[in-house]
């Protein structure tokens, strides 16, 4: 079980498993460090668990970028140097104390959108982070970091730079990486979003997966997916160049679900006739991605973001129609 919080929040409920988590976030006064509350309740919530983790957090200095529960045993944070060129992964165990550390330099470049995977098999994990030259503008193309390590934090497999194999310009990279249970998605631009209050105008930057639903950027940037195998190296890359005038593919919408051990994606389409649909990708055994259109009513709107896998090969994906809402059912030969 992984439980991500959001780190800009002091409190959090999260739910897993018919088990409440509350998480509480402070700093602590006159140190240089943070302190988090981690309880837990069952499903009538009645408390079960509860622990306190005091790590160091230099305020001014570091951004808590990740903060990662993980089988109520693990805690795992991600921070960068306030100029995010120091990359800082801690490992702390709830019963003994015990932290590891892994810091990554990068040599006056900027890590962003940084994540981990935890691999629940051999318990390692997968660092990635986009890479980009300091003060490089937000349309330009940028390098992917990754790395994996063990269960201690050791390097397992040495890191790799993936640089931009794509001329054309993309608005998101898609990658699935043997070995992961899901697929990792990174932003290659930054878009300003224009937002009318009254009658004035405010534009603010916002990401291809941000929040204002109704905002495709896509339209005119293609969206590259990627295969690598074990050691980072690309076994496949595929590009979907959406344009005005075929389908266009919105990456801002997509859900990762594993079936049979087969890291599945699901995206919004939009057909040249207008029509709504829905792509699943995934990975055959001769290092090649498969894109099958899903046959779904092209009226509805799909959430994905919301969709939940409820058997080794069947989804349920939400979806609204004007004053509708409902359900479906999709199962994965």
């Amino acid at each position: 079980m992984l439980l991500e919080t959001n780190v800009n929040s002091r409190f959090q409920l999260v739910e897993n498993q018919q088990k409440l988590y509350l998480l509480y976030q402070t700093t602590v006064k006159n140190l240089q460090k943070n302190s988090i509350l981690i309880l837990q309740t069952d499903s009538l919530l009645n408390f079960e668990f509860a622990h306190k983790v005091i790590y160091d957090f230099k305020r001014g200095e570091e951004v808590l970028r990740q903060l990662t529960l993980i089988d109520g045993k693990y805690l795992f944070l991600i921070k960068t140097s306030q100029e995010s060129t120091l990359l800082e992964l801690v490992k702390i165990e709830l019963a003994t104390g015990i932290t590891f550390r892994r810091e990554f330099e990068s040599m006056g470049h900027v890590f962003s959108e940084t994540t981990f995977t935890y691999n629940n098999k051999d318990s390692a994990l997968t660092v990635a982070s986009l890479l980009s030259e300091p003060g490089e503008k937000s349309d330009e193309k940028k390098d992917i970091f990754l790395c994996r390590l063990t269960s201690t934090l050791n390097e397992q497999v040495p890191y790799s730079i993936l640089k931009s194999r794509v001329k054309n310009d993309i608005s998101a990279n898609f990658l699935l990486v043997e070995g992961l249970p899901k697929w990792l998605r990174f932003n290659s631009k930054l878009f300003m979003y224009s937002l009318f209050v009254g009658n004035a105008e405010a534009s603010f930057p916002i990401s291809v997966n941000g929040f204002v639903e109704n905002y495709h950027p896509d339209v005119d940037y293609g969206i590259n997916f990627s295969l690598l195998n074990k050691n980072f190296e690309v076994k496949k890359d595929s590009l979907v160049a959406n344009n005005r005038n075929a389908n266009t593919i919105f990456s801002n919408h997509f859900a990762s679900l594993v079936f049979g051990n087969t890291p599945y994606l699901f995206l919004d389409q939009l057909y040249s006739n207008r029509h709504k649909g829905i792509l699943m990708i995934n990975s055959s055994g001769s290092n090649q991605l498969v894109f099958t259109d899903v046959n779904v009513n092209s009226r509805n709107r799909y959430l994905l973001s919301k969709s939940m896998a409820i058997s080794d090969n069947t989804i349920l994906i939400p979806y609204t129609n004007k004053r509708e809402a409902g359900l479906i059912k999709i199962s994965v030969e």
